[in-house]
């Protein structure tokens, strides 16, 4: 990962092939309602990890089941550039019991390309290739999403005297996780920034974003201690500063809360009919993390593509590798240690990277049962790769991807309880396929075998049918 690394840091400052950014905004919303109705079949005791894993908890472990769903965002007022409108996704699942969720639920207010919303809301963030990829590692969909106030941009900005070769988006949110955790009620603190260089004159563009993730306050369960949460611990944890000495040892000592987010950087190039994006997304983790030194983490991915109507649409290659963390260190003396920056776990904030006991940003990152972890409870060093094609076939679209990733667990617990942790194998192929039957009444299968030492092997079987009104 690291010789990885540098060659596309090479290629990307070398090469001056500039891209664009294709999935920093959010998911585009339809203005209709939706009402699917579908089935999971599977052989195994669970359902299939790729199939239950990156959906927002849509589907639970239970390995068959019927759900009926019904979503859209409702128009409530428009006038001008100003509008308001009210998102919904309501799920009910039968299984071996009855069971509902709220996946999304917000208001949102939208003045051109501004947009500021309340309450649960499924978003895109980073930049990748959004049909065949992996998923992303820090603000993905494997939970259900965090309810939070947000205030972002819609699509790019010029930014002014740059004559529109310059432009910008921008993020920036407050959340609230559940109560039932190791630091009761914390709050998020999330934000982005993504820059591009382009222009239609260009037959390229280049983009680079930070996003950075905050999980601070709260009041600690063991011991009852309230965590800083005034506006000055808040302007603290905007700017990554350390707390005041009355804070936690760790947070005087490296900064106020549990910090983390990932560096973005990627080009697109047109190559004929062809578009050819090339991403890297760097994992940072704490203080040190946004120094970038975490070059070895992360994920690289090149990805071609083409317009629809086609047998082959669009291909896509991923790498991905979280074991290096910036593990080797020395002290003032100049003596090496080993100390991982534990990516997605904090000292005090112990449940994690995590909301409703769930991953929030990959299902990779496993969160084993309450009764099994350790001090640190999300296994975050892993390594593997993803590919995919997708197409049309017969007036149908398809995707079919192969995935292969081993998880080593928590290389900090591993190293402070001196554990020989056995690294967790799973290997993925999934194909998809997507039909419009008439107009406004469409098909979606998913065909799943997965095998490997931490699942049983088997098949899911996934079925729906969506009308629009």
């Amino acid at each position: 990962m690291k010789l990885l690394g540098a060659v596309f840091l090479s290629i990307l400052i070398g090469s001056g092939a500039i891209a664009q950014n294709i999935a920093s905004d959010s998911v585009k919303e339809e203005k209709n309602l939706k009402l699917s109705i579908g089935s999971l079949l599977s052989t195994g005791s669970d359902a299939p990890f790729w199939i239950q894993g990156n959906n927002s908890q849509r589907l639970t472990t239970d390995p068959n089941a019927l759900f009926i769903e019904a979503s859209g965002v409702q128009p409530l007022f428009a006038k001008n550039r100003f509008s308001l409108d009210l998102g919904f996704d309501l799920i009910a699942r039968q299984s071996n019991e009855t069971t509902g969720d709220i996946i999304q639920g917000y208001v949102q207010a939208n003045l051109g390309k501004i947009a500021f919303f309340a309450g649960r809301k499924e978003e895109i963030f980073g930049v990748r290739d959004t049909l065949l990829t992996v998923g992303p590692f820090v603000n993905g969909n494997n939970s259900l999403p965090i309810p939070k106030i947000a205030l972002y941009s819609k699509d790019w900005i010029d930014i002014p005297f740059t004559k529109q070769y310059f432009q910008f988006q921008f993020y920036y949110a407050h959340g609230w996780f559940e109560k039932d955790r190791a630091v009761i009620s914390p709050f998020l603190h999330q934000k982005y920034l993504y820059l591009r260089l382009s222009n239609e004159s260009l037959p390229f563009s280049l983009f680079a974003g930070l996003t950075h993730q905050v999980q601070w306050g709260g009041t600690i369960r063991s011991s009852g201690k309230k965590l800083p949460s005034s506006l000055n611990d808040y302007r603290r944890i905007f700017f990554g500063k350390s707390g005041t000495d009355e804070s936690m040892r760790s947070d005087f000592l490296n900064a106020l809360g549990n910090h983390l987010g990932n560096y973005d950087l990627g080009f697109t190039l047109e190559l004929g009919q062809w578009d050819l994006l090339s991403y890297l997304n760097l994992l940072y983790e704490d203080h040190s993390g946004l120094q970038v030194k975490n070059f070895a983490d992360g994920k690289l991915g090149i990805s071609v593509s083409r317009e629809k109507g086609y047998l082959f649409e669009g291909f896509l290659f991923e790498i991905f590798d979280t074991t290096d963390q910036n593990g080797n260190k020395y002290d003032s003396d100049g003596n090496f240690y080993f100390e991982p920056d534990n990516f997605f776990n904090n000292g005090i904030y112990r449940a994690g990277w995590s909301y409703l006991n769930q991953s929030v940003g990959n299902a990779m990152f496993l969160i084993p049962d309450r009764n099994e972890y350790g001090v640190f409870r999300v296994k975050s060093a892993i390594n593997g790769f993803n590919t995919g094609i997708r197409g049309s076939i017969y007036g149908s679209a398809y995707t079919l991807k192969y995935n292969k990733y081993r998880n080593q667990g928590n290389l900090f617990e591993n190293t402070l309880k001196n554990i020989d942790f056995e690294n967790l194998i799973l290997s993925n192929l999934n194909f998809s396929l997507n039909r419009n039957l008439k107009s406004n009444l469409f098909m979606r299968g998913i065909l799943n075998y997965q095998w490997g030492n931490f699942v049983e092997d088997g098949i899911g079987l996934f079925f729906s049918v969506t009308k629009k009104f």
